[in-house]
């Protein structure tokens, strides 16, 4: 049941088939972050949801449409990170950066330029790390 691959409602948080215990879920199936291709709209202030372009222990790469708005902070906070330490890309695409089409499977450049407003109000911005 544990570590196969498909996920038991009721009996385990998550089951990513693996038996990786430092990764976001745990060999017991507990989930202990987010995966890489999480999305959500929390912390969208307008515009399309954003994505963990990548994840570890110590920063989250996060992207987003550069035709939103974002607070970044809070979805650092919400992914149990602290702060934004970097931001920007002002020109690029979904976990990518002025480059053809890439996503969170397909990655392009990781730049941050320092564009696009605040931590708080992130806009055009596509691209931000989160850590502690």
């Amino acid at each position: 049941m544990f570590g196969v691959g498909l996920r038991y409602h009721g009996v385990e948080e998550c089951d990513d088939g693996d038996m990786d215990d430092s990764d976001y879920c745990s060999n017991s199936c507990i989930l202990q972050g987010y995966p890489q291709c999480y999305e959500s709209d929390y912390g969208v202030l307008n515009g399309d949801p954003w994505v963990i372009c990548s994840v570890d222990g110590n920063t989250a790469w996060v992207s987003a449409n550069t035709g939103g708005t974002y607070n970044a902070l809070a979805i650092c906070q919400f992914l149990g990170f602290t702060t934004v330490a970097q931001k920007g890309g002002t020109c690029g695409n979904v976990c990518g950066y002025c480059e053809g089409p890439t996503d969170c499977m397909n990655h392009g450049q990781m730049n941050f330029d320092n564009g696009g407003g605040n931590g708080q109000s992130l806009s055009h911005t596509v691209q931000w790390l989160c850590s502690n």
